[in-house]
C-alpha cells in the first residue's frame, strides 16, 4: 500500500513539474519575435533617376499576430511596399524597399517599422545604403512634336493629343560606361501604351567631347485608351531591378475637342458674353450641323448660337450669352450646368461636354 502511495505521489510530482515547466515556457516566450532577413541592405551601385529595389523578409516566430502600425522612412527617395500590415504566428512576409535618388553620391537612409504594441516591443530598423552614379537624361513627348526634358521633381506635362496620334517617344541618354544601353532590352509597363520598337546609338557630344549613348523608345496606344485626362507613370525596366518611372500628364481628345472644358461667368448679373472654339483634328472636316443641349440650373438663362462669321473649315465658334432678364427664375448662389455639343445625339462618342457655372 505504501509503495502504491509512493508511486502515485511520484507520478503527480512529475506531472506537476511538466505542467509548471510548460506554463513557465509559455509565459516567458514573447507574443511575437520578428526575424529580419537583413537589417543592413546595400543596394550597390545604380543610376540616378532609376529605382533600385530589394526584398527583405520578415518572419514572425512568436505565438501572436504581429501588427504593423506604421512605417517611417527618413527620405522621400525611399519607398516601402508591404503585402499586409499583419504577419500571423509562424508566418512570413516580404517587403519591397525601393530607392530613387536624383543626384549622384552615397545613399544612406533608415526604414523603421513601428509595431502596434509600442509599449512592449521595439521598432524594427533597416539600414539602406548604396552608391548613386551619374544620372541618365530623359526626354519624352508625342511623336511628331518637340520632346520635353524630364524633371524628376515634376510631372512631365505634354500637350493634348488626338487618341489616334497618341504615340509617346522616350529618349534615354547616358555617358556612363557602366550602363550599356546597346545591350539592354527594355520592357515597358503602362495601362495605356505598349512598346512598339526601340533603337540605340552613340552620339557625339561636342560640348563635353564625350560619346553619349542614347536609346529611343517608341510606344503605341492600346485599344483600351480613352479620351479625357491622362495621368500615369510609364514604367521602363532597363535591366533587372533597374527601373525608370516617367510620370506624364496630358489630355486625350477625339476628332472634335475644346481646349477649355469649363466656362465660368463669375457673377451672372455682371457677366460678359463668352466664346467656345470647337477644334477638329487634322484631316477631319468640321461638323456640317451642330446641335446642343443645356442641362442644369442655367438651362433657361443661357443662349447658345453658332458664330458663322468666326467659324472656319477646322474650327466652329460657339457664342454663349446670359439672359440677365431671366436670372430671377434661378436659385440664388452658385449655379452650374452642362453644355453638350454634338452632331446627332448627346451620347455620341465624339460629343463634347463642358461645365458652365456662375453666381446669381
Amino acid at each position: 500500500m505504501k509503495n502504491n502511495k509512493l508511486l502515485i505521489s511520484s507520478v503527480l510530482g512529475i506531472i506537476f513539474v511538466l505542467v509548471a515547466t510548460y506554463f513557465s515556457i509559455s509565459l516567458s516566450s514573447p507574443a511575437y519575435e520578428i526575424n529580419v532577413s537583413s537589417t543592413d541592405v546595400n543596394l550597390g551601385t545604380f543610376n540616378a533617376l532609376l529605382t533600385k529595389e530589394t526584398v527583405v523578409t520578415l518572419e514572425n516566430k512568436g505565438k501572436d499576430t504581429f501588427i504593423i502600425n506604421n512605417i517611417i522612412v527618413d527620405c522621400g527617395c525611399i519607398n516601402v511596399t508591404t503585402q499586409s500590415d499583419k504577419i500571423p504566428p509562424k508566418g512570413k512576409m516580404d517587403i519591397i524597399i525601393g530607392a530613387r535618388q536624383i543626384k549622384q553620391g552615397k545613399l544612406s537612409h533608415e526604414v523603421v517599422i513601428i509595431p502596434k504594441d509600442k509599449e512592449n516591443y521595439e521598432p524594427l530598423k533597416i539600414s539602406v545604403t548604396g552608391n548613386v552614379i551619374e544620372p541618365i537624361s530623359v526626354n519624352a513627348g508625342w511623336f511628331g512634336q518637340d520632346m520635353k526634358e524630364y524633371d524628376p521633381n515634376n510631372l512631365l506635362e505634354l500637350d493634348l493629343i488626338n487618341k489616334l496620334s497618341a504615340i509617346p517617344v522616350i529618349s534615354i541618354g547616358t555617358n556612363n560606361k557602366e550602363l550599356k544601353l546597346n545591350k539592354i532590352v527594355p520592357d515597358v509597363n503602362s495601362p495605356n501604351f505598349e512598346l512598339e520598337k526601340y533603337t540605340s546609338a552613340k552620339l557625339s557630344n561636342d560640348n563635353k567631347d564625350q560619346n553619349i549613348e542614347r536609346m529611343l523608345l517608341t510606344l503605341k496606344p492600346k485599344d483600351s485608351i480613352k479620351t479625357g485626362s491622362l495621368r500615369e507613370n510609364i514604367k521602363v525596366e532597363l535591366a533587372e531591378d533597374l527601373l525608370l518611372y516617367i510620370p506624364i500628364k496630358s489630355r486625350i481628345v477625339d476628332n472634335a475637342y475644346v481646349i477649355e472644358q469649363r466656362i465660368s461667368f463669375g457673377t451672372l448679373s455682371n457677366s460678359e458674353n463668352s466664346e467656345i472654339k470647337v477644334h477638329f483634328a487634322n484631316n477631319v472636316k468640321a461638323w456640317k450641323e451642330v446641335k446642343w443641349s443645356v442641362e442644369g440650373d442655367l438651362s433657361d438663362v443661357i443662349d447658345v448660337s453658332i458664330n458663322k462669321s468666326k467659324s472656319t473649315d477646322t474650327i466652329i465658334v460657339v457664342d454663349l450669352i446670359v439672359k440677365k432678364d431671366l436670372l430671377g427664375n434661378i436659385p440664388k448662389g452658385y449655379n452650374f450646368s452642362r453644355l453638350h455639343l454634338y452632331q446627332n445625339d448627346s451620347q455620341d462618342d465624339n460629343a463634347i461636354s463642358l461645365l458652365i457655372d456662375g453666381y446669381n
